[in-house]
């Protein structure tokens, strides 16, 4: 049979370039297959020199290069940073090559093709040749890759630089997502530093304002005991005196005195109250209450002055109203008082006017605007605002002819915000007379019964007994004035200068009750009560001796703190006689269990 060697041969060579082809297209889709899982790894990683080693190793499988490096830009873009070499031994080499490179221009050239580039290597004369190649995406370009070839050039094809460029790619995108979160890890860390030197500041902001605060309540709660202290002499001694034979001459200069003692302890209170009220520290009760009798109580508290100046004072009730209302009487009157003590100053001649009617009535609740009318001086529109600042009136010439501070309505104000009000409003004409009038809502208490009539708990008349008493006081002149009221009703009274000298008389003598100061030197009234409960407790007593601080410490939480220490009621200085009175007779009933 005849054979034609030559188209043997042909065929040979054919079927040996089809199973080399055929082998190139399984190598690259095995390459093409690798990459897609290289490039969910990497994108998994943030760190840039474990990404580069993790590239290398893939580049490799397609092109056998002597050494193999990733060069970084920095943030500057104005350097390069070796980021990983292959082998590391050659690391300097390949440095080398990239400085002589970018000296001849031939890494500028190379950056902007985004294909790889092959030229003759530098360093190891004509024979050697590397490959560049970019490491970018379509936002930015991040480096270059280096590898010197260990082939000739001829022996690659161009299918394999092909897949050379789609490693880059999934390269350079791992790179830049690595590099986005350490980005944000970095911006987190600055966040973080800022927040917590922010919160620090804040924290000692806070501190501060705490610590100024309390130096504040500190301050004011010192000069108030302070100022307490002496007003207490002053006005006792002042209703003392009024009990005796006096001239005409010195009953006006006894009531100049007392006016003027009244009008500073006035002040006190509301310089007081302001301070709560800016702190935040000042609470309303929930207590029921009969209106009809609160506004009874604010005609007599200013009638006085209602009849000096020749004026008529007068008010409206609204005859729904007969249930209980449950609120705070006390913050209520204070409010009504300061309104209507406003209508009598500035009112020389005419009517002034307490009217209070239902706004609104539920089945729980009744809503009531309560207005203080006068015809007085009137206030100009563009001065009504400032009124209800603190320190504030119209003008100086009010201050010079009216007298005040301005603190009168900033608090009447806030007190109706705490007691669930809007705010106190103000129709006004100068030379036309001024409205203010303010809506509580109060939920209902009891039915009222006119025919009954409750006598409170505090209002406890005093029943003529005698009895002996442990005051407790450290001011001489407060000890003379307390004995001397005390004794005149014809109680026996016993002095005990401190703390320390209490404890003693109790434990050597028996007390009725007990009138304890709360500021002493040597042991101050809340360690003498303590200690006086303790001693009670050990040797067994079968009723425990009353105790009722009389102080001049009348700051939120002082109550409270006598209370805890032991004492079974409180009242502040300046004392009046009447109500020690009552009190003393309600603890020691309660101490007898009596009703």
């Amino acid at each position: 049979m005849y054979r034609d060697d030559g188209i043997v041969k042909n065929l040979q060579k054919r079927v040996a370039h089809l199973e080399g082809v055929n082998q190139k297209i399984r190598s690259s889709l095995e390459t093409v297959h690798s990459l897609q899982s290289f490039m969910g790894e990497i994108n998994i990683e943030h760190d840039l020199a474990t990404i580069c080693k993790q590239g290398i190793n893939r580049i490799l499988q397609l092109i056998e290069f002597r050494v193999a490096g990733f060069f970084l830009f920095t943030e500057e873009l104005i350097d390069l940073e070796t980021k990983y070499v292959y082998p590391q031994i050659l690391r300097e080499e390949a440095e080398k090559e990239i400085e002589l490179q970018i000296k001849k221009g031939t890494f500028a050239w190379a950056v902007q093709q985004n294909t790889p580039v092959i030229v003759p290597a530098l360093k190891h004369g004509k024979d050697g040749e590397v490959l560049f190649h970019t490491i970018s995406t379509d936002r930015k370009v991040l480096g270059m890759f280096l590898g010197q070839l260990a082939t000739k050039r001829d022996r690659i094809y161009q299918e394999t630089l092909d897949l050379l460029s789609i490693a880059m790619l999934n390269i350079s995108l791992g790179l830049e997502n690595a590099m986005l979160y350490q980005e944000v890890k970095a911006y987190s860390r600055v966040l973080e530093k800022q927040v917590e030197e922010r919160t620090s500041q804040l924290r000692k902001a806070k501190e501060q304002a705490e610590a100024s605060d309390r130096l504040k309540s500190e301050f004011l709660a010192n000069m108030s005991h302070e100022i307490r202290t002496p007003m207490n002499s002053i006005i006792g001694f002042s209703d003392m005196l009024s009990e005796t034979h006096l001239d005409k001459q010195q009953d006006e200069f006894l009531g100049s005195i007392r006016v003027s003692a009244h009008s500073l302890l006035g002040l006190i209170h509301d310089i007081l109250d302001i301070s709560k009220i800016e702190a935040g520290k000042l609470d309303v009760e929930k207590m029921g209450f009969d209106l009809k009798k609160i506004i009874q109580e604010v005609t007599s508290i200013t009638n006085a002055k209602v009849i000096e100046k020749g004026l008529e004072l007068k008010f409206y009730p609204d005859s729904r109203i007969d249930y209980e209302l449950i609120g705070d009487p006390g913050r209520l009157r204070q409010v009504l008082v300061n309104l209507v003590g406003n209508a009598v100053k500035f009112t020389d001649k005419g009517k002034i006017s307490i009217i209070y009617t239902v706004e609104d009535e539920g089945e729980t609740h009744l809503q009531i605007q309560f207005v203080v009318e006068d015809e007085g001086i009137g206030i100009p529109e563009d001065k009504q605002d400032m009124i209800f600042f603190a320190f504030s009136q119209v003008d100086g010439s009010a201050i010079r002819r009216y007298g005040g501070t301005g603190l009168g309505l900033t608090i009447s104000n806030q007190l109706v915000k705490l007691m669930g009000g809007e705010r106190i409003f103000l129709k006004s004409s100068p030379g036309k007379g001024s409205t203010f009038f303010f809506s509580l809502n109060f939920p209902k208490g009891s039915r009222l019964d006119e025919k009954k009539e409750e006598r409170p708990a505090f209002a406890r008349p005093e029943t003529g007994k005698f009895y002996k008493i442990l005051l407790v006081e450290d001011n001489p002149l407060n000890i003379k004035l307390a004995s001397k009221l005390l004794t005149r009703r014809g109680h026996t009274v016993v002095v005990a200068e401190n703390g320390e000298l209490a404890v003693e008389r109790v434990k050597r003598g028996n007390f009725d009750v007990i009138l304890m100061d709360v500021q002493m030197p040597v042991m101050d009234g809340l360690t003498a009560t303590r200690e006086i409960r303790k001693w009670e407790v050990g040797c067994q007593r079968a009723t425990r001796v009353p105790i009722i601080a009389m102080t001049a410490s009348a700051m939120k939480g002082d109550k409270e703190r006598c209370f805890e220490a032991g004492m079974n009621g409180y009242i502040t200085k300046p004392i009046k006689i009447k109500e020690v009175g009552r009190l003393i007779e309600e603890v020691i009933c309660q101490s007898k269990g009596m009703d």
